[in-house]
């Protein structure tokens, strides 16, 4: 069995009230962790590192935004990315698949004009993950390889990517990566690897692929020997795949479920767990949810602890939600005259236990591991350079395709098949119906397009 550790807990107000002065869930401003005045000196201060972690980009930049809480965007991300950790202690990983969208789904380009238009999402990615520097760690999936140039894709939008199983690997692609994270004195280095299921549909597109699991065998003992202290397998394939390297490859710390299997769990992931003493990270795809590992480590130590040693603990949302939950049952059975006594006595320690760990301050041990799948939405941070590019591509999209367009209209559907026939058209038959349709947000979600500037593109019209 998996066993869950911790997942985020609800988001706040919708989109539209976002404040510019917040920040992320540690603390640096915001609401969320509250201000507390100086009862008592203040002990050294923990030393924080963090990993960022997030599921197949699949060549989007942005939600089309006509949705009641939409999720993505690359201005998003990395505001939290920025305010939630520091230059030279933080790691962000992604899987591959990341350039160009998945063959078969509503934004699959179907033309010259839509291959352009994913060009041009495919430059705005890779450049701002490029930003990072030495602070990325690609992996590689069949998805980077199918645009009309192929392989060349590789090396128009160069990443520092990583593969084991694939033979030959492109140049400049070594089979791992090591990064270290160092701050006041504490200090990570993270061996990333990654491989590629050979079972997954166009997985030959990028080349012969091996056996993954001794690929990754070899890799762990190289990472090792090349002083990791915590490796890192990016597993492009499905939660099965994932599972069976965690059971099968001894010596890895954590691995990435690279191709995440339905709508919902495409949008949020799962929470993280441990198979094997190995952690199993799922984010979500498309920018829509990126898995947090916020790491403290105590004062004075000259390395992470192994994994073995880290104390792991959920996000403060996902306490206090269950702080609350208990609550709640104990006022519930407080209220009964026939409540055991002994039973209400439990329900008073797991309270009190509860209360203790929210307002203990700092967490206790060597290292505290907190993971938490963050919604990426206008809820959180804008990081100017994303928020420049997006808006670049969206005027530059707006005037190619309407240029494109212009006087261009859909063919006539053929006799007796259905067609677009127009609202109007509804309204002559059903008059309530329609005026219903009109009080609904629905009746308004195209203006979304409009107003964003996004009417014109192809992956949220096409």
């Amino acid at each position: 069995m998996v066993a869950l550790l911790a997942i985020a807990g609800a988001m706040g107000p919708a989109c539209g009230s976002t404040n510019p002065d917040a920040k992320d869930a540690k603390g640096k401003t915001g609401e969320s962790v509250g201000a507390k005045g100086p009862t008592e000196p203040a002990a050294e201060a923990r030393v924080e590192l963090d990993l960022f972690i997030l599921g197949r980009v699949r060549g989007t930049i942005a939600p089309c935004g006509c949705t009641t809480e939409p999720l993505g965007g690359l201005q998003y991300a990395f505001g939290y990315i920025e305010a939630s950790s520091d230059p030279g202690a933080r790691l962000v990983l992604e899987p591959g698949s990341f350039l160009f969208p998945a063959p078969g789904t509503p934004e699959w380009p179907v033309d010259d004009q839509g291959w352009s238009q994913a060009d041009e999402r495919a430059k705005a990615l890779q450049s701002r993950f490029s930003g990072l520097g030495g602070a990325l760690v690609s992996g590689l999936g069949p998805i980077d390889v199918r645009s009309p140039t192929g392989v060349a894709a590789l090396q128009t939008y160069a990443m520092p990517r990583v593969v084991a199983n694939l033979t030959p690997a492109p140049d400049s692609i070594p089979p791992h990566r090591l990064v270290t994270l160092t701050k006041d004195g504490v200090t990570l280095t993270a061996g990333v690897t990654a491989v590629v299921d050979p079972t997954l549909p166009d997985a030959d597109q990028l080349g012969t692929l091996s056996d993954p699991i001794a690929a990754l065998r070899q890799q762990v003992t190289a990472m090792h020997e090349a002083g990791a202290g915590f490796t890192i397998a990016l597993a492009h394939g499905a939660r099965p795949f994932a599972e069976q390297i965690a059971r099968e490859v001894d010596g890895l710390d954590l691995v990435v479920v690279g191709v995440v299997d339905g709508v919902e769990r495409q949008r949020v992931g799962e929470p993280t767990g441990q198979l094997s003493g190995t952690y199993i990270v799922e984010p979500g795809e498309q920018l829509q949810t990126l898995t947090h590992l916020a790491l403290s480590v105590a004062p004075g130590l000259p390395v992470v602890p192994k994994t073995k040693d880290w104390v792991t603990q959920p996000p403060r949302a996902v306490q206090e939600a269950e702080l609350s939950r208990v609550q709640e049952r104990l006022d519930k059975f407080e209220a009964d005259p026939s409540a055991d006594p002994a039973f209400l006595a439990r329900l008073r320690s797991e309270r009190d236990a509860l209360r203790a760990t929210l307002d203990g301050g700092a967490p206790q041990g060597p290292a505290v591991a907190v993971f938490e799948q963050v919604k990426v939405s206008c809820k959180l941070p804008v990081d100017a350079q994303a928020g420049q590019d997006l808006s670049a591509y969206t005027a530059w999209v707006a005037q190619q395709n309407e240029a494109f367009y212009k006087g261009k209209h859909a063919p006539e559907a053929p006799k007796g098949t259905p067609s677009y026939a127009g609202i109007d058209e509804c309204d002559a038959c059903h008059e309530e119906a329609v005026q219903y349709w009109r009080t609904t947000v629905h009746s308004h979600a195209y203006q979304t397009l409009v107003d964003t500037n996004q009417q014109y593109d192809l992956a949220c019209v096409g």
